[in-house]
């Protein structure tokens, strides 16, 4: 349990920024990927928990600010058609409905006039300003901690800071620009969280597009307190805002791919979310590739395509691929089912190297024969400085390594990965073809080794 709290603890630290950047920069969609519920959970280190908080932090002040504009051009451009009491009229008059006003000659007539007083908009001067106090909170707290070290994390924090400060200020000054404070009131005693949400069933049917922005931003804020890792989802009563282990893992192994490629003097330009490429070499993540053996299942080609299978990561240099599959992972049975995976997408796929990256192999939990066979290969591993190659025997030259990946190995995260370079460098070799001819000084622009 120690070791895997700590193998969470490293992998956080390095590739946390990657995990958040694979979303689209908004509230919405990172509570819908990160808010879930599991029954065991890990805390993050404390400044790559200011890092996590600072980061989304900043995507909560962007999308107030981005709702405060639409509000004010609905504002602008939208009226609600209502009764005016005035001494002259200001639209049409329905006599069926005209009632006796007061005797300083007031007519009562109902005209188009602007929405400003709405509900809607006091609800979002309410998140505002609460979600202001929320976010100062969190910027003085944070630089505080940041200020009381010098390392490349610490840096980074306070690179963060000032993204976030900015995004504060510009929440400020839309606010003041739109005239919020000015033409309403805030509620004389700040309605609670329970409160809040009351409000929000009444609105949740017909809220603007603007009213929902605010809402998830305010919602994510407040959840950033229960942030936490987990090594898969669960049923539980608690919804936290969560990042996966696996998926750490399966970016944590990405990053180390890229960092040697690097090293061998490769190029990586990120195309997509899910692509980068370097001349002829492509790195795909959880994709399929366009030259599966899997053509129909019942002579239904649709069914079939969504069959194929989507490897964790493919590097493809031209005719040539390699295939890696990670499992974070130390059982057997899940351990040897990876391994006849990654054999299984060889054959789907035409390739010629297949990884299997686990961080290690727990000897007490055998089940049959095969996990023992997979035992064994575990014991090859320990005695191979880490590594163990099988071949096949169809003439084909196709090879599977199983790599021990264990970003806990060693008694600081970088010292885990250069220990996994070195292992991922051996099949990277084998693999290249040809390899550069120099060294480029040009950095890879998806590595985050500089945490």
């Amino acid at each position: 349990m120690r070791a895997l709290s700590k193998r969470i603890r490293y992998m956080a630290r390095l590739v946390v920024k990657r995990y958040l950047e694979d979303f689209s920069e908004s509230s919405e969609s990172i509570l819908e990927k990160m808010l879930r519920s599991a029954k065991e959970v890990y805390d993050v280190d404390e400044l790559t928990r200011d890092y996590l908080v600072t980061w989304l932090a900043r995507v909560v002040a962007e999308d107030l600010r981005s709702a405060v504009e639409d509000a004010e051009r609905d504002r602008l451009l939208y009226r609600q058609f209502q009764v005016v009491y005035d001494n002259a009229s200001w639209g049409p008059v329905n006599i069926a409905k005209t009632i006796t006003v007061y005797s300083a000659g007031l007519q009562a007539s109902m005209t188009y006039v602007p929405s400003f007083s709405s509900p809607e908009l006091l609800f979002l001067l309410e998140l505002v300003n609460i979600s202001l106090e929320k976010l100062n909170e969190i910027y003085n707290t944070v630089d505080t901690m940041a200020t009381k070290g010098n390392g490349p994390l610490n840096k980074e924090i306070r690179v963060t800071l000032k993204g976030l400060k900015k995004a504060v200020e510009e929440l400020k000054s839309i606010k003041e620009f739109a005239g919020l404070e000015g033409k309403l009131h805030r509620f004389s005693i700040p309605l609670s969280e329970a409160e809040l949400d009351a409000e929000w069933e009444k609105f949740r049917s017909y809220a603007p597009e603007w009213l929902n922005k605010a809402w998830n931003a305010y919602n994510l804020l407040r959840h950033l307190k229960d942030l936490h890792i987990t090594p898969r989802s669960a049923k539980s009563e608690k919804t936290l805002l969560l990042l996966l282990a696996w998926r750490l893992y399966e970016l944590y192994v990405t990053e180390l791919l890229i960092d040697t490629l690097r090293d061998l003097g490769y190029i990586i330009d990120r195309k997509s979310e899910n692509t980068m490429v370097s001349g002829n070499l492509e790195i795909l993540l959880n994709k399929q590739l366009d030259n599966s053996r899997l053509l129909s299942a019942d002579s239904n080609e649709e069914a079939a395509k969504m069959a194929r299978g989507r490897p964790d990561i493919s590097l493809r240099d031209g005719d040539r691929l390699l295939i890696v599959e990670c499992k974070f992972s130390s059982s057997p049975t899940y351990l040897t089912a990876g391994r006849f995976k990654a054999m299984a997408y060889l054959y789907e796929y035409r390739g010629n190297i297949a990884v299997l990256a686990f961080p290690e192999l727990n000897e007490n939990l055998f089940y049959d024969e095969e996990d023992k066979g997979t035992a064994r290969l575990w014991d090859l591993i320990m005695n191979d400085n880490g590594t163990v190659k099988l071949r096949l025997s169809d003439g084909t030259a196709q090879e599977l390594y199983l790599i021990k990946i264990d970003p806990a190995e060693g008694s600081n995260p970088w010292e885990a990965w250069e220990n996994a370079k070195k292992r991922i460098k051996i099949v990277l070799e084998n693999f290249l073809n040809p390899k550069p001819s120099s060294p480029s000084q040009v950095p890879i622009i998806a590595s985050l080794t500089h945490f």
